[in-house]
């Protein structure tokens, strides 16, 4: 039976027959609550040896072009940066820009393979502006329906299929992020803003340090007495804007990229990538720097350490990918859950490119130093033990992967409805259920997917207003709904906590496995949502005598000393030591 295929939320369509969609990202607040009215094509590349190809295929595609977008780029700018400085300024950008690239292509080609489809509409993408000012914008991107919606339309172009019926629409581009020369800062805590303020005016005692700290993950008072074993003054230090000019096609047109392999999807990347590349590695690059200059950073430092500033901060990856080629060490440190416990993170950018690596356990390759995680945000064993308690929800993810991560979102949140109203009237009444803010360029409101909430009067909301380290400290009990930093970190601390994530531990790499196992075993971690319902249901009067009993303390312990060992000042004086 013949179909017509709708491919994003930015589409106008109502519930008919022989309507097909592309994956349920395509309904929004409107229609949301129709889900079970619509079909929706097999969501693509779940499967474990699936997820696991596709992503080195990808990596396999960003080696191939990140060789060719050096000479380049090198030529246009007449700099000579090292392919390896490239990685560090430009591979966070490229690589989440490559996997979504995939995604698009893969999801689109195998609906057409698997449906009758006799009807498409796209847009007419030949004067649309996909470009992006940053890494931060990708994200944004990625999510916006509009830019899908093109984005896809363009993909089409690369995909063989039969379609009789293709309709081009002439779209208005609405939103483009271009628009914008200059992007506000993140917000900083009052603390954090002031201490920025104060340390601009010692800046130029700092320009002959010879290590560079930025965003440490160490808390602002380690860092401070970490800078004064070094014998540097401690400072916060200043970030500062970017001026991102228009696009200018005629430097595009320089940039001439190859596919000498017979792949549609290396074809796609070689024609649009010259043109999507972000403002701040083209037409921006020269008044980044010039932001750079203003900064007062160390002019050659023997050593650059950070945590955090290696994904998203422009002008600190320049400054990592030129002092690199100058012969500057590059450390980073762990900012996350999953290095070392999935084969992804071995992959990433910032572990790839850095020399050493300050990891929050033990150690799982040569380039590793054994660390501790300092948990800045969460204090030791602050939970309240007359509370209730705390779900800690995840918001809807980023579409930035080679697999349909939406739809294990959409299952997710599924799962959750199952446990909330699975939980005694009793429970109800003492749980807080702290939902992510998941507002992204484009999109208002996201909080459909948990509307089911409204049903539960019981059940207090918390819409992310409220910082999280606040919300655990009020609480007995603290349940992450997926394994993350923040569940490591209340582990290391000894705050009553459990975990619920089905999909986390069969991704995880084969050796490490077992000690996630041994979680589950424990009621620690749960992989299925009912056996969580009867747990809580029948534990929660007796639950900090479960969490002191000594088979969990033991437990615990044993984890946290392979996977997130507690922060110290003797952990300060061994990172100084290493750092000088």
């Amino acid at each position: 039976m013949a179909n017509e295929l709708i491919l994003s939320s930015y589409q106008s369509f109502e519930v008919k027959k022989n309507l097909l969609l592309l994956g349920e990202w395509c309904l929004n607040k409107e229609n949301y609550h129709k889900r079970e009215k619509f079909n929706f094509c097999k969501p693509y590349g779940l499967e474990k040896k699936q997820i696991k190809d596709d992503f080195f295929f990808c990596e396999k595609l960003f080696n191939f072009f990140i060789e060719q977008i050096t000479n380049e780029l090198n030529q246009i700018h007449k700099i000579n940066f090292s392919v390896k400085a490239w990685k560090i300024f430009l591979g966070p950008w490229l690589k989440r820009y490559i996997r979504i690239s995939y995604n698009r292509f893969k999801t689109l080609e195998t609906a057409l393979l698997s449906y009758d489809i006799n009807n498409l509409r796209v847009a007419n993408y030949i004067n649309y502006d996909f470009t992006t000012r940053d890494t931060d914008d990708l994200y944004s991107a990625s999510v916006l329906p509009e830019w899908d919606y093109f984005f896809l339309s363009r993909t089409l172009k690369y995909i063989d299929h039969q379609i009789k019926n293709v309709e081009v629409l002439n779209l208005n581009q609405k939103y483009r992020f271009t628009d914008e020369n200059f992007k506000s800062k993140k917000k900083k805590s009052i603390v954090n803003r002031s201490l920025q303020k104060i340390s601009q005016y010692f800046s130029f005692l700092k320009k002959n340090d010879k290590v560079f700290i930025k965003e440490s993950y160490l808390g602002t008072i380690n860092q401070f007495i970490l800078e004064l074993k070094l014998k540097q003054l401690p400072i916060i230090w200043q970030d500062n804007s970017i001026f991102f000019p228009c696009r200018d096609l005629n430097i595009r047109n320089r940039i001439k990229l190859s596919a000498n392999e017979s792949s549609k999807i290396y074809e796609m990347i070689r024609d649009n990538l010259p043109f999507d590349l972000p403002i701040y590695v083209v037409e921006g690059l020269s008044s980044l720097k010039t932001s750079l200059r203003d900064l007062n950073w160390p002019k050659k430092p023997q050593k650059i350490f950070t945590s955090n500033s290696f994904w998203g901060d422009e002008i600190f990856k320049h400054y990592v990918a030129e002092n690199v080629d100058r012969g500057s060490e590059y450390i980073v440190g762990q900012h996350g859950n999953a290095y070392g416990t999935r084969f992804s993170h071995d992959h990433s950018v910032e572990y790839v490119t850095c020399d050493k690596f300050l990891t929050w356990g033990q150690k799982f390759d040569e380039k590793e130093i054994v660390g501790g995680n300092f948990c800045p945000g969460i204090k030791k064993s602050n939970f309240n033990s007359n509370g209730g308690l705390l779900i800690i929800n995840k918001g809807r993810p980023i579409r930035s992967r080679t697999y349909d991560r939406h739809h294990l979102f959409v299952d997710y949140s599924e799962d959750i409805k199952n446990l909330v109203e699975g939980l005694n009237s009793e429970l109800q009444f003492k749980t807080l259920i702290r939902n992510r803010d998941t507002i992204r360029t484009g999109e208002i409101d996201n909080s459909y997917y948990f509307s089911f909430l409204e049903n539960f009067p019981k059940i207090q909301i918390d819409k992310g207003t409220q910082p999280i380290s606040n919300l655990i400290k009020k609480n007995k009990l603290s349940l992450f709904t997926f394994y993350s930093t923040g569940f490591l970190e209340c582990l290391t601390n000894n705050i009553p906590t459990i975990c619920f994530d089905k999909n986390f531990i069969s991704f995880c790499k084969q050796e490490v496995k077992n000690d996630f196992e041994i979680l589950v075993k424990k009621k620690i971690i749960f992989t299925n949502i009912n056996e969580l319902k009867s747990f809580l249901n029948k534990n929660w009067f007796e639950i900090l005598n479960w969490w002191q009993s000594e088979e969990i303390q033991l437990t615990r312990k044993n984890f946290i000393k392979k996977y997130s060992i507690q922060g110290n000042l003797k952990i300060i004086k061994k990172i100084a030591n290493y750092l000088n």
